[in-house]
């Protein structure tokens, strides 16, 4: 699992922060509900809004989901044999 919860660019009029939207995060885990990318983009065109932004978010911004932790033991699953 990464422990990164935003990442911040410099683009050439400002900057941009990519983060993971936990309501998207949340409703992906519902199998009846489509599969959408929680990765979303927020621009800024000052580094002290950049700041203001992640004071404010802080608390909600999540790690991305480990896609591979459902699958770390599936191996050891399908191999093993009853006893």
């Amino acid at each position: 699992m990464s422990d990164t919860i935003a990442t911040i660019r410099k683009i050439t009029n400002g900057f941009i922060i990519c983060a993971n939207d936990p309501a998207i995060q949340k409703a992906n885990k519902d199998p009846k509900k489509p599969y959408r990318n929680s990765s979303v983009e927020y621009t800024f065109d000052t580094f002290e809004k950049v700041l203001k932004w992640l004071k404010e978010q802080k608390d909600n911004l999540v790690p991305e989901p480990d896609s591979t932790a459902e699958y770390a033991n599936s191996f050891d699953e399908a191999t093993a044999t009853e006893k």
